[in-house]
């Protein structure tokens, strides 16, 4: 199975413990696919010239993930500031605004459209600044959204129509209001519907069926990246299985073992004066 995800990267810098680790959704994604064991799995994202860039780009490779097709521009790398709460819970201080990440967005060349054809799946978010490429990318593979927690009714609406699997945190909202936005996002073309439900585990729909999860107990270290962690387990088993029940199972364990590290998926980083 070949995974390919396009978005985002960032240094999420944990002031409380002087490092920072490599990050962002769709790396996060991307590496935690591999980790499941996924054949082929590449990033194409935006990377700065700073040293944090390159961290991010030589973790990834440890990884296994292949990132080629990567684009550099000249500037700093997104560095989110976050804080862990007695919970294990991460929180953000704040982020930058003068990055490469939001400064510039990926736009794909002809061949590269033709590239992604070869691919089982691609991965991307609301993070990634590329909705405008989401009905090209429909037309080449099938696509993986993460919503994350942004609700908003008519962008999911608009959005799914393009998407065959939609992803979002929706600990935060009512069992009606999750049931309303696996309605929505059906009806508007999606297949596939999870919503991450915090404490509570999650629910995936496909459109006949609402499957549900609990969460796997587990030692909890840091809770980043669990979410992305959820995404890479559900896609890989689905891929592989086209069973909803026995995938959102093993999106839970996924899960599970990344709350067990600090970072969406370790390599941290010493943070100095210049890079904060």
């Amino acid at each position: 199975m070949n995974f390919i995800a396009i978005g985002d990267n960032v240094a999420d810098c944990y002031l409380h413990e002087g490092v920072y680790y490599p990050g962002g959704n769709a790396v996060n994604v991307a590496v935690n696919l591999k980790k499941c064991g996924a054949e082929t799995v590449e990033y194409i994202g935006v990377f700065g010239t700073d040293d944090m860039a390159s961290h991010i780009e030589k973790s990834i490779n440890e990884e296994g993930v292949i990132t080629n097709k990567c684009r550099k521009m000249i500037g700093r790398s997104g560095h989110p500031s976050v804080n862990i709460d007695e919970n294990g819970e991460r929180y953000f201080v704040g982020s930058p605004v003068r990055t490469v990440q939001r400064m510039a967005s990926i736009n794909l060349l002809k061949e590269e459209y033709e590239y992604l054809k070869s691919f089982d799946l691609v991965h991307t978010s609301c993070y990634s600044s590329i909705d405008h490429l989401l009905s090209k990318i429909s037309q080449c593979t099938k696509l993986s959204y993460d919503f994350s927690d942004e609700h908003n009714i008519d962008k999911i609406r608009s959005l799914s129509k393009y998407v065959d699997y939609v992803f979002l945190s929706g600990s935060d909202l009512t069992d009606e209001q999750n049931k309303e936005i696996i309605k929505i996002a059906h009806e508007s073309g999606a297949s596939i519907v999870c919503i991450t439900l915090g404490s509570k585990g999650a629910i995936c729909s496909d459109g006949n069926k609402i499957y549900k999860t609990g969460i796997v107990e587990t030692e909890i270290v840091d809770t980043m990246g669990a979410g992305d962690g959820f995404i890479a387990g559900f896609l890989y088993k689905y891929t592989e299985t086209k069973n909803v029940q026995i995938a959102i199972n093993f999106a839970a364990e996924v899960a599970a073992k990344v709350c067990r590290i600090s970072g969406g998926f370790g390599h941290p980083k010493k943070l100095t004066e210049q890079n904060i």
